[in-house]
């Protein structure tokens, strides 16, 4: 019976321990990802409401498809933005009570009353 208490306690102490160490880290690395992603995006002029092809486009013989291009472009924000978004959304969850009491102080700062 004590092994038992025991490998349970274990249990619980491995689970709070990803919960206050691991999630977040993790959660940090997607948001990083997602700003890492959103950096390297390739940038695509707009001039006259028309796409601007870089000269490191043009410059190769092989033939350009811009709208493989643009899709790319495309697919990298939207990446970019749901692992921004989703990662933020998830660090507030987190440290929601960090936030409220940083934001009210007078309603964190005494114990509650009976």
């Amino acid at each position: 019976m004590a092994s038992r208490k025991q490998s349970l306690l274990s249990v619980s102490v491995r689970r709070n321990r990803w919960r206050s160490q691991g999630l977040p880290l993790l959660l940090w690395i997607l948001f990083a990802s997602g700003l890492v992603i959103e950096s390297l995006a390739p940038r695509l002029k707009i001039d006259h409401r028309a796409f601007v092809m870089p000269e490191t486009l043009t410059a190769t013989s092989a033939p350009i498809h811009p709208d493989a291009i643009v899709d790319r472009e495309r697919k990298m924000q939207v990446a970019a933005s749901l692992l921004i978004l989703g990662s933020a959304v998830g660090l507030a969850f987190f440290y929601q009570r960090k936030i409220m009491a940083a934001l009210m102080p007078d309603k964190f700062s005494h114990p509650p009353s009976l």
